[in-house]
């Protein structure tokens, strides 16, 4: 290779990044891309742009991190009418959780960003002099380069090649960028943010860091009926333990499920699917049994399901889990209920009387009648506004919201129950299944129950930690 093609080689953009614009208000912000895997934010210094970090991108994609180095407006290709926090916030909003890395000309504005993003945090700084740059004015004779090019050296640490690139950039700025710059009061860089000479120092933190994080993410899919919704949290760390899918109660949906899922995913992949007709998911068109719920999720469930999966089921749920274990052994390991209620024919009688369906009146006298339906059964820590948030949820069902009732009451839960061979954890809150559930003692190979007579309803938003410890301890127990 001729010495101008090893120059070339350096200058260049990387074939590999990718780059994209996208719009933040009044402007444009250019962004580079590259990499697979964990988010990192690189905020390039000032004066400076994206251009300048590069062969860091190239390093921390190297690592497996996803590298995304936005030019802050003004600088590189970036508009100079966008307000700048608004602007990188619109840029990196869809990425969580993200780990921010800034150099100390931009430390400020990345303290300010990741407090105003939802799981993001500024990891670390990479320290540089200060350096007090106000550009001259052009003279005839080029003699402002002469002043730029004795900054960009030092700007540069003395790398040669490295001030001829930052001395372009600084060229290419806006005015409004250098105007705005040089009227910026001094800010020190937060002091507990650790501080680095080159970004490959801040490795360990960063995979520190990451190895804490949970991805929460939502999505469809389709299945046997339609559209399904599912909640789906992941640890950005190792995985340890088989993958723990959540199935909520009628007539809810998954959202019951995230404070859950905030403590469980730390270390498995958690899936809380929305049942057909419930939540975002797509309803049949008509009433399915317990069996054919089952079939729905499974025909969606199934493409995250690489070996043995775990279930943990909430009333209705929980008979969904129990039909899925008892139907697929080989594919579900372990099963955790809430309430597992076994009804005489009489009292389905009266709970299909019961949880029937309210018809639609002009006063709307209906809506509350339905608030009041669950309203006793509330446990002593739920909130008014949990109880309201989840009204709503079944508000959602529409005319189908009682089918979920409809299908429990006609199941033959018992008989599910005895084919279980795998290991059942119920957990039984004082609620109005409490009585019925106590029938499950004995129904199950190798079942057991656990009486929580402090916790009701809403007890997976009021006693997470509870349900979470009990979770782990049935879940993670070796034998």
């Amino acid at each position: 290779m001729s010495d101008d093609n090893s120059k070339m080689s350096a200058w260049r953009v990387p074939v590999s990044i990718d780059r994209q614009f996208r719009r933040a208000g009044s402007g444009l912000v250019h962004y580079r891309q590259l990499g697979h895997g964990p988010v990192v934010g690189l905020l390039h210094d000032l004066p400076g742009s994206g251009r300048l970090v590069e062969d860091q991108m190239v390093a921390l994609a190297a690592q497996g991190y996803c590298v995304l180095a936005p030019d802050l407006p003004g600088w590189g290709l970036s508009d100079d009418t966008v307000d700048p926090l608004g602007a990188l916030s619109s840029t990196l909003c869809g990425y969580a959780p993200i780990a921010i890395i800034a150099w100390s000309g931009s430390a400020v504005l990345a303290e300010q960003l990741a407090a105003k993003l939802a799981d993001a945090k500024l990891v670390a700084i990479i320290s540089r002099n200060a350096i007090n740059l106000t550009p001259p004015p052009f003279q005839e004779d080029g003699g402002h380069l002469d002043i730029l090019w004795t900054h960009a050296v030092e700007f540069a640490v003395g790398n040669i090649s490295r001030a001829q690139k930052v001395l372009a950039e600084w060229m290419s700025a806006c005015p409004k960028a250098w105007h705005d710059l040089a009227i910026a009061p001094p800010q020190a860089a937060p002091h507990e943010v650790p501080q680095f000479d080159c970004v490959e120092d801040a490795i360990p933190d960063l995979k520190r860091w990451f190895e804490d994080q949970i991805q929460h993410t939502r999505i469809f899919h389709y299945g046997l009926t339609g559209r399904l919704h599912l909640r789906i949290s992941r640890p950005l760390g190792k995985i340890v333990h088989p993958p723990l899918i959540c199935l909520h109660a009628s007539p809810l949906s998954g959202v019951v499920f995230e404070p859950l899922m905030h403590k469980m995913a730390t270390d498995r992949l958690v899936i809380a699917p929305d049942t057909p007709g419930f939540g975002e998911s797509d309803a049949p068109d008509r009433p399915l049994s317990i069996p054919e719920l089952a079939d729905a999720l499974l025909s969606v469930l199934k493409q995250f399901m690489i070996g043995p999966v775990d279930l943990f089921g909430f009333h209705t749920g929980a008979m969904i889990a129990a039909e899925l274990a008892a139907a697929h052994p080989n594919r579900f390991r372990r099963i955790a209920m809430i309430s597992a209620p076994l009804f005489t024919d009489a009292e389905k009688e009266w709970f299909r009387n019961h949880y029937t369906a309210k018809p639609e009146l002009a006063d709307g006298s209906h809506n509350k009648e339905r608030w009041q339906m669950f309203w006793n059964w509330r446990g002593p820590r739920q909130s008014i506004e949990n109880y309201a948030r989840n009204h709503a949820q079944g508000m959602r069902g529409g005319p189908a919201y009682h089918w979920g009732h409809r299908a429990a009451f006609d199941h033959d839960f018992a008989g599910c129950l005895a084919l279980l061979n795998q290991p059942v954890l119920i957990l039984n809150p004082a609620d109005d299944l409490a009585e019925l559930t106590r029938r499950a003692i004995g129904q199950m190979p190798r079942g057991d129950i656990i009486e929580l007579p402090d916790c009701g309803h809403g007890m997976l938003d009021s006693d997470t930690e509870l349900v979470a410890q009990y979770l782990r301890q049935f879940l993670d127990d070796p034998i």
